[in-house]
């Protein structure tokens, strides 16, 4: 299942200046994570936008493998986009 930016966008209701405050910094904290990963993004990818970079990285899948007492950490995915953003920021090497 691919969650959407819009499936996590839902009313929020605070009427204390204190929980505004929070809340308005929670979310420019989150903006500015999602333009330095889009700005990442951008230099594997001409084609992407700041709209669609969320939907390209949410099919990425991280799969722990274990055998007794190894473990071995398998990143994958099947969005080719997403498979170019790996490549380039070299997420590979966290196997």
């Amino acid at each position: 299942m691919i969650i959407s930016e819009l499936d996590l966008i839902f009313p929020i209701y605070h009427w204390t200046p204190k929980k505004i405050k929070v809340h308005m910094f929670l979310s420019y904290l989150a903006y500015l994570f999602l333009s330095l990963i889009y700005n990442e993004a951008k230099k594997a990818d001409d084609d992407i936008s700041l709209e669609t970079v969320l939907s390209h990285l949410s099919p990425i899948n991280i799969i722990y493998l274990t055998d007794g007492k190894k473990t071995k950490k398998v990143i994958s995915t099947k969005d080719e986009t997403g498979m170019k953003i790996l490549k380039y920021l070299n997420l590979e090497r966290f196997q």
